[in-house]
């Protein structure tokens, strides 16, 4: 850090006080002193209260990077144990060591073409609150019902890749398909 700024602005105020001197009376200095009290007063006010938002900043920062750290830790994956004409199940996992709150599977996208659509879940699939460590076995309905048994087993192979929304407990909302990085759920409201 370059000092002469500083050094140049120190003496330019010794200079301004010697030249007033002469000016000035007794109560005038013990005034001129009372001004100098309150600038360095307000000045430390504004450096606590930039210091203080600085750590709060910080904090934040911290506690969003804990809260993406811990939606990576949330995944959904084909269950075993699928009966003849019969969607699978799905087993949504949590191995972080905070709870996810309104974990949903939204959607079976396929492992095909981009061309078709991912395969919207039944709304009735939610669980309001995944503990750590405790799997999640979900037993899923198909939002449309004409689809034919070809495309079902297309969609609901083991390349597939599922589409899970959850929230954090500071309220951030995640969405993450297949093993794919979570990302911020632009549904979010």
């Amino acid at each position: 850090m370059r000092r002469w700024p500083w050094l140049l602005i120190a003496a330019s105020v010794v200079l301004i006080v010697a030249s007033l001197r002469p000016l000035l009376g007794s109560a005038d200095w013990a005034g001129l002193g009372q001004w100098v009290g309150g600038a360095g007063a307000l000045a430390a006010v504004v450096a606590a209260l930039w210091l203080a938002g600085a750590e709060s900043r910080h904090e934040r920062a911290r506690e969003a990077e804990r809260s993406r750290i811990q939606a990576y830790y949330v995944k959904a994956e084909w269950a075993a144990g699928r009966l003849e004409g019969e969607l699978p199940p799905i087993l949504v996992r949590h191995s972080g060591t905070e709870p996810m709150v309104n974990v949903r599977i939204v959607a079976v996208h396929s492992s095909g073409p981009p061309s078709r659509p991912p395969l919207k879940a039944d709304a009735n699939t939610d669980c309001p609150v995944l503990l750590p460590g405790e799997p999640w076995h979900v037993e899923w309905r198909l939002a449309r019902k004409d689809l034919g048994d070809t495309a079902i087993a297309h969609y609901c192979s083991s390349a597939s890749r599922i589409e899970i929304a959850y929230e954090d407990l500071a309220g951030g909302r995640w969405k993450r398909i297949g093993s794919a990085p979570p990302e911020p759920d632009p549904r979010a409201k």
